[in-house]
């Protein structure tokens, strides 16, 4: 590395692709902070731990206050953004803040839950809340969300399910202070960058919605009313589905598939998860990705349990719908079989299929037949639909030669929006990335900005 340049990360360009082309200017003079998270640091800057450089604020709101509240889903990920705030939420632990405090997420730290507060207001008791003594807002709240200083927080934390830092780790923490009007420069520095990096993510976003939704459109016209505008059409019979191509059929999904589940009684317990090449892989809502089938994830079931039920084998051109969870709707085809396999309570499978596979699969992905799904749905905190719902649904069911037709032209027209689609994800990725990458270097003096501001 050139010794007065420090190579961030990515640039990028103005079309929004990326390369590795941005670098910046090192300080002139380092020194050893002594914290490994940080290494060195600029000869000039101050070091001190948190709990003697902040003021920690624990002032309670009174029943019935009336300012904005905060919880920890109220703030984005990793950005600081605010995403809204409730007037009406009443919580007895709820904590006060004001103008210019910094607030930082105490629990599941990982998700870098930072915000800095331009209103008075209330917020979870899950939030720590700060006032800066030796820094300045915008400075402290890139501070704590940078990389090395949530990755810290985070291993300190315990419990499983609900992990939490506490405040005598953190505020023993010790940070880095350059002197305040410095904190100004690159926190200013860094507020025109992100926001910039946040347009591109932004546009990159809004550009995969658009695909996502001219693919679904694309599946949509082709299951529904075929690859030919010109052919005579004839009245379904059924509202939602409307006109269809006149040698089409009408039929409920049970007579073109044998609709199968997990039978109740043949149910398991966490006695039959078992190891790796101890049993069979047990399918659930998690290797659905995309309407994609996918095994990274996977758990095994007993072979005894697996033997038990024949019916729900797994086997390639099966194709499997989530009926209960959150996820519910969900589609796959099987294009794997390399593994025995079968299926949790959450999933049921289509096999015998009198349809051409991969026309059934698109059909069922359709805005219309999931469509049917949702209006079946029923069940509170877990909602789920049944097995006979599903079953009872209607498909269309084209000439088995348009069935292959539209199924060939759908592969060709939906890899190529998924390979566009990739791409831009990847982009975002590599933005939010140098995003990161650049507060981080900026709040621990690894690059100079001062003259770029």
């Amino acid at each position: 590395m050139v010794k007065d340049q420090f190579t961030v990360l990515l640039a990028i360009k103005s079309t929004g692709s990326i390369e590795l082309a941005l670098k910046y200017k090192t300080y002139p003079k380092m020194k050893d902070s002594g914290i490994e998270w940080i290494g060195e640091i600029p000869e000039h800057w101050n070091k001190k731990r948190l709990k003697f450089s902040v003021h920690l604020h624990s002032d309670k709101s009174n029943s019935g206050e009336t300012r904005p509240y905060l919880g920890l889903e109220n703030i984005e990920s990793g950005t600081r953004r605010l995403i809204d705030v409730n007037y009406e939420m009443e919580d007895a632990d709820a904590k006060l803040f004001e103008t210019d405090d910094v607030l930082f997420g105490k629990l599941r730290p990982y998700l870098a839950k930072v915000f800095l507060a331009k209103f008075s207001g209330r917020c979870s008791g899950e939030f720590l809340v700060f006032t800066g003594i030796d820094f300045i807002p915008e400075f402290l709240a890139s501070l704590l969300i940078s990389d090395g200083c949530i990755k810290i927080v985070d291993s300190s934390t315990y419990g499983t399910k609900m992990p939490r830092a506490e405040w005598d780790f953190i505020g023993n923490m010790t940070f880095t202070i350059p002197p305040k009007p410095e904190q100004k420069q690159i926190s200013d520095y860094l507020d025109s960058q992100t926001k910039l990096i946040d347009s591109q993510i932004e546009s990159n976003q809004k550009l995969v919605s658009l695909l996502q939704e001219k693919r679904q459109a694309t599946i949509n016209q082709a299951v529904t009313k075929g690859l030919d505008p010109t052919v005579p059409m004839k009245d379904s019979g059924i509202d939602w589905i409307g006109k269809i191509p006149e040698t089409w059929k009408i039929k409920k999904l049970k007579f073109v598939s044998n609709v199968v589940g997990r039978i109740g009684f043949r149910g398991y317990t966490v006695d039959d998860i078992v190891g790796e090449g101890e049993g069979a892989v047990t399918l659930s809502p998690s290797n659905i990705i995309d309407d994609q089938f996918n095994l990274n994830k996977k758990t095994y079931l007993s072979w005894l349990k697996y033997d038990e039920s024949p019916e729900i084998q797994i086997f390639k051109n099966d194709i499997l719908i989530v009926k209960t969870g959150s996820t519910i709707g969900k589609v796959c085809i099987v294009n794997d079989e390399t593994e025995k396999m079968t299926i949790n309570p959450q999933l049921i499978v289509l096999k015998s299929l009198k349809l051409i596979p991969k026309f059934l699969y698109y059909f069922i992905t359709c805005n219309k037949f999931k469509d049917q799904i949702f209006s079946y749905i029923f069940g509170g905190s877990t909602p789920t639909t049944s097995q006979e719902k599903i079953s009872n649904h209607y498909v269309l069911s084209p000439p088995t030669e348009q069935q292959k037709q539209i199924s060939d032209y759908l592969d060709k027209r939906t890899s190529k929006f998924d390979s566009l689609i990739s791409k831009t994800e990847s982009q975002i990725e590599k933005l939010q990335e140098f995003r990161q990458s650049l507060i981080s270097s900026a709040v621990t003096g690894k690059i100079d900005v001062r003259e770029l501001t």
